[in-house]
C-alpha cells in the first residue's frame, strides 16, 4: 500500500520533496542536501544560501522521506553530522556513487526525515 502511495505521490508532482528552509539565526547560511532521486541515484547538490531571516522553498524530485544536510555558516560555525559526501567552494551537483571522482572537500551530513502529507513530502529545516 505503501509503495502505491508513494507512486501516486510521485506522479501527481515532479517534485514531490519540498523542504521550507528558515534561518534564523544572525549568519548567512549556506547549505547543501543529499537526496535520493526517483531513479534511485543519490544525489549531493549545493549550495543553497540564505541571508539572516531569510525563509526559501527548496523542490527536490525524490519520493524518499530521507534527506541529509550540510549547513555552513557565516560566523564560520558549520552543522555537521556522521554522513561523508563531498561538498566543492562553488555551486556543484553529482551522483553520490561518483563522488570518489568529484574533487570537493568530504564533509559531514545530517540525516533528517521528510514527513508525508496530500500534496508530497514535507520537511521543514529551521537554523539558530
Amino acid at each position: 500500500m505503501r509503495f502505491l502511495w508513494l507512486l501516486l505521490l510521485f506522479l501527481n508532482s515532479a517534485y514531490a520533496l519540498e523542504l521550507k528552509l528558515y534561518n534564523r539565526s544572525e549568519s548567512l547560511a549556506v547549505l547543501a542536501l543529499a537526496y535520493e532521486e526517483p531513479q534511485g541515484k543519490l544525489t549531493v547538490a549545493g549550495w543553497y544560501s540564505l541571508d539572516k531571516g531569510q525563509e526559501a522553498l527548496i523542490k527536490l524530485p525524490s519520493v524518499c522521506a530521507d534527506y541529509y544536510l550540510h549547513a555552513e555558516f557565516s560566523n564560520g560555525k558549520s552543522l555537521e553530522g556522521a554522513y561523508k559526501f563531498k561538498v566543492d567552494t562553488k555551486a556543484f551537483k553529482y551522483e553520490a556513487k561518483h563522488m570518489e571522482k568529484f574533487s570537493g572537500q568530504e564533509v559531514g551530513f545530517i540525516k533528517a526525515l521528510a514527513l508525508p502529507s496530500p500534496e508530497g513530502l514535507r520537511g521543514e529545516i529551521v537554523i539558530k
